[in-house]
């Protein structure tokens, strides 16, 4: 019985362990979610050469993650080219810490286009 429960107690304690978010993986949350939200207000344009993806993260083979779309014109462009290049920075580590594997399949932007003064994917 006592070897049953020291097991449990191990694999609860792993458990634990393995499950808590690393410093990296709240930080690349928070950027990842900073980065998505001034991208959100960064949308305003007058012509479709405006309007940008922006690439951001790290698959563990080597890419970008995903992308933002964004207009060139917005005041906060620079903010949100910044912050997408200290998200990919930050993935990278924390692909590198917890050993993570992908697909590595090619992730390609979507087209954007402006749209009611808006950028907006073109699916």
């Amino acid at each position: 019985m006592k070897k049953i429960l020291l097991a449990f107690l191990s694999l609860s304690v792993m458990t634990v362990f393995s499950t808590e978010e690393s410093e990296t993986q709240k930080e690349l949350e928070g950027l990842s979610n900073g980065l998505k939200a001034i991208a959100n207000v960064s949308l305003n344009c007058k012509k479709s050469k405006e309007c940008v993806s922006v690439p951001f993260g790290s698959k563990a083979c080597g890419g970008p993650l995903d992308y933002v779309y964004v207009s060139k014109s917005a005041k906060n462009f620079s903010i949100v080219s910044a912050i997408a290049k200290r998200v990919t920075e930050v993935q990278k580590q924390a692909n590198k810490e917890s050993g993570a594997i992908s697909n590595c399949a090619m992730t390609m932007p979507s087209k954007v286009e402006c749209s009611e003064n808006t950028c907006k994917e073109v699916r």
